[in-house]
């Protein structure tokens, strides 16, 4: 074998070499990534208050004094004087008490006698119908020390289940709320990486004609957003409003100093291949 082959050889070999290394240490990372970092945002009900506001500082007092318990309200649309609703909401409500996350649930079936009994008392009218007194509320009251993660699910499956065209029923309350912050969060997570991966990645491979180069930045990019997770992961810092986009946003820059850089290289072997 010549000099020249062998040394035509060399830089292929390395080349090959160092995207296996790097793609398998890519692999780990985002195994790791899966793996051991919880990558929901994690909204506290609070987030939105500023804890020097003096209505918060009331609510907190309130709730330390009387142990206030996290509570999801439902509300069941219909003839709240029929039987069949209040059969249906009689169904409702056991289902939902049957849920270990439960502590405790509030309904027309479950403290007033009947609905005009209901409707006479001024504390079961303004606490159970609405104002047109089409509608009556659900009171789910949470487990202070359940995920309510886990609670916000299976009511959304017993929702599912009773809810009808003549039955509708909608849910509200800080921990369902808090719940679909922090879904609707990790789905941009999801839908931002994952298109910015694609976008970059076909965008610079229309415009440099280079697999080679492409992967090469897709890699370091990808790294770069698996080892920010990670950190944040092992210093104690949880995946918030704030920072659930922390990842996307290292990937950018970071492609864009890959760029910078390749393009530098390349222009200084263009220069080399010139003066030779």
């Amino acid at each position: 074998m010549s000099n020249e082959t062998r040394k035509s050889g060399t830089p292929v070999l390395f080349s090959l070499l160092s995207f296996a290394v790097w793609g398998g240490l890519t692999v780990f990372f985002i195994f790791s990534v899966f793996r051991h970092v919880d990558l929901k945002p994690r909204v506290d009900e609070n987030f939105f208050f500023s804890s020097d506001d003096p209505q918060f500082q009331e609510d907190k007092l309130i709730s330390k004094i009387f142990l206030q318990e996290p509570e999801i309200i439902l509300g069941a649309r219909g003839d709240i004087r029929s039987q069949t609703y209040l059969r249906k909401v009689g169904e409702l409500t056991a289902a939902l008490s049957e849920i270990p996350e439960t502590d405790s649930v509030q309904s027309l079936t479950k403290g007033p006698k009947n609905t005009d009994d209901a409707l006479k008392s001024p504390l079961w009218k303004r606490f159970l119908f609405s104002n047109d007194q089409k509608t009556s509320f659900i009171y789910v009251f949470m487990k202070r020390d359940a995920p309510a993660e886990n609670g916000v699910l299976k009511i959304e499956r017993i929702k599912q289940r009773f809810a009808s065209p003549d039955f509708p029923i909608i849910i509200s309350g800080a921990p369902y709320i808090v719940e679909l912050i922090s879904r609707n969060l990790l789905r941009d997570l999801k839908v931002f990486s994952i298109g910015a991966f694609c976008a970059f990645g076909l965008s610079g491979l229309l415009i440099s004609r280079s697999i080679t180069m492409v992967l090469g930045t897709l890699i370091a990019c990808t790294n770069a957003s698996a080892l920010t997770l990670i950190l944040t992961h092992a210093f104690g810092i949880p995946i918030g409003p704030l920072t659930a986009n922390l990842s996307t946003i290292v990937f950018v820059l970071t492609l864009t100093h890959m760029v910078f850089m390749t393009f530098n290289m390349e222009t200084h072997r263009t220069g080399e291949r010139d003066e030779c």
